[in-house]
């Protein structure tokens, strides 16, 4: 069975599908394993940009490192300080020459992390979007139920964990890979089990995720 973090790749795999960027998922990032959820890596040079990213996205560089927190889990200081952990690891596994410039530091959650935000220094950058520093990189905090409800942000809102918001996601998420189905019918059937009252069927649901046509 898919678990939240995966199925957040594979959604996110799907949103830089025809761009420059390629996703990989639960990277090993160590001798000893540690797995990082997922990085966003620049395949090209120049590939297509992303037309109109989500909130916090808008600043990609070469290597981004992202940690994902669902709706069960908290965004706290050790989430933190463990990425920047995996960033030293990546870093001297991958790309040992790249300057500093070339990672962007990613902190996704579902829950407004209350707590951290009063431990640590940052900097509110638009609506469910914070900065965080840390020694010479800054960390990039998403706050998927804070973000603005806008059509850029129908990826964030599939992984809001509100109804009405996910209904919202459903109706604006255009799909770029014709394989997404078992995506769809995971994350219907993850957000039932939660308890979460979905206001219609699972079809009406695939529905409303593929009443655009896919992008090729």
């Amino acid at each position: 069975m898919i678990n939240w973090h995966r199925l957040f790749g594979l959604t996110l795999a799907d949103y830089f599908t025809g761009t420059g960027y390629q996703v990989e998922m639960e990277k090993d990032v160590a001798r000893k394993r540690q797995l990082l959820d997922i990085v966003i890596i620049r395949a090209v040079a120049k590939g297509p940009p992303l037309p109109e990213p989500c909130d916090g996205l808008e600043h990609l560089r070469a290597h981004n490192l992202l940690t994902y927190k669902p709706g069960q889990e908290a965004l706290d200081a050790w989430a933190l300080e463990e990425l920047i952990g995996h960033y030293v690891n990546y870093r001297k596994s991958f790309a040992p020459r790249e300057s500093v410039t070339a990672f962007g530091l990613y902190a996704v959650a579902t829950r407004h992390p209350s707590a951290l935000l009063r431990e640590v220094e940052s900097q509110r950058v638009k609506a469910g979007v914070y900065i965080v520093r840390a020694l010479r990189q800054s960390i990039t905090v998403i706050v998927l139920k804070d973000v603005a409800p806008a059509t850029r942000n129908a990826l964030w809102a599939l992984f809001s964990f509100k109804a009405e918001r996910v209904a919202q996601g459903a109706q604006d998420y255009v799909w770029r890979q014709a394989d997404h189905l078992p995506i769809l019918q995971e994350l219907y059937h993850r957000y039932q089990q939660l308890g979460m009252a979905m206001a219609y069927t699972f079809e009406n649901f695939r529905q409303d995720l593929g009443r655009v046509d896919v992008l090729s």
